[in-house]
């Protein structure tokens, strides 16, 4: 069940994957090597939660991208060795990614076996042989025609995130939010049509899979996610004014867990009118520059966008008074 999802540009999608601590950390391989000099493509480390094992692919255009490890030896990194099992079936390997038992591995490649593009492979250790065993395609809905970068499974909120441009511009993916099943179901099961099947495969609206799961149930688990982080975040500070005596400054400063969840979601809604005030006023711009033709189709559209910030602006106002409200009669009491 895919619970939300966020469109964000290609090159920033590792900074904007809310991972737990103890899933891990992901990051740029320029930032992890500190090499100022950009890759064609980005590329990502996976560090694992304990700190002493990384994941990468290392840029190779003349015989192909290769996944290693590093392990930490006390006071540095030691040599990089080959993580074995993955043959050269696989091309433009990237964005490794580790589960927290250690031993199942999620890349993303290009390779026979693939949908389209850049696609999800999974593998898991096997510790006899010292070997990955043969990854196998990761399937639907994960996978597409179009390209998919990077699949993380936070085991300890049990949430998931995807990252595909599917149905999107150039330069643009999709982080997809979503609750693992706790086993892969086959769709064939659910009796679904030839065009159901494709509709759930590309992922066309999210809200068809909310039938698969209790999507609130899943919401609050990922409020509960930003909730921990936020409280953990040192550089955290804001000013919410509660009454003529009294300013918050911290996420900690809130009585209730609830008001804690209101006010991220209050950051939240701000942050998105921010965004459509912005693309509000590109369109404002670009207007005396249109043909008359073109200016009867923006003109509606600008319309459109103006109630959607007028309605987004007083969601946030009566938030904002809920959150007030509530805690002053917390203080009250």
């Amino acid at each position: 069940m895919f619970i939300d999802s966020l469109v964000v540009d290609r090159d920033s999608f590792l900074t904007k994957i809310p991972l737990n601590k103890e899933s891990g950390e992901i990051m740029s391989y320029n930032k992890f090597f500190n090499k100022a000099k950009k890759t064609s493509v980005m590329m990502s480390v996976y560090i694992n939660e304990f700190g002493d094992q990384a994941y990468y692919a290392e840029e190779d255009t003349v015989r192909g991208n290769k996944l290693y490890r590093l392990d930490w030896l006390g006071e540095k990194w030691g040599k990089r060795t080959k993580v074995e099992g993955i043959d050269s079936a696989f091309h433009q390997i990237n964005y490794p990614f580790v589960l927290s038992d250690g031993i199942t591995l999620f890349f993303s490649a290009k390779g026979a076996n693939s949908v389209g593009g850049y696609d999800i492979f999974t593998t898991t250790f096997d510790s006899d042989s010292g070997k990955f065993y043969e990854p196998q395609n990761y399937g639907f809905p994960f996978n597409s025609t179009a390209n998919d970068y990077f699949l993380a499974i936070d085991e300890y909120d049990n949430i998931g995130w995807l990252v595909s441009d599917r149905n999107q511009p150039e330069g643009k993916v999709c982080i997809y939010t979503f609750i693992p099943p706790t086993l892969r179901k086959s769709f064939e099961e659910d009796d679904l049509t030839e065009d159901e099947l494709k509709k759930y495969a590309n992922i066309q609206s999210i809200a068809d899979t909310w039938k698969f799961g209790n999507r609130a149930e899943g919401l609050q688990k990922k409020a509960n996610l930003l909730e921990r982080q936020a409280a953990k975040s040192s550089d955290e500070y804001f000013s919410f004014v509660i009454n003529d005596k009294l300013v918050y400054h911290r996420l900690d400063n809130f009585r209730s867990k609830a008001n804690r969840q209101q006010f991220l979601m209050f950051n939240g809604q701000k942050a998105l009118y921010r965004k459509k005030m912005e693309e509000l006023d590109k369109m404002r711009l670009n207007y005396e520059s249109l043909s008359k033709g073109q200016k009867a189709k923006v003109s509606t559209d600008i319309i459109n966008k103006e109630q959607e910030t007028e309605q987004l602006l007083n969601t946030i106002t009566e938030t904002e008074k809920r959150i007030r409200n509530s805690e002053n009669k917390l203080i009250n009491r």
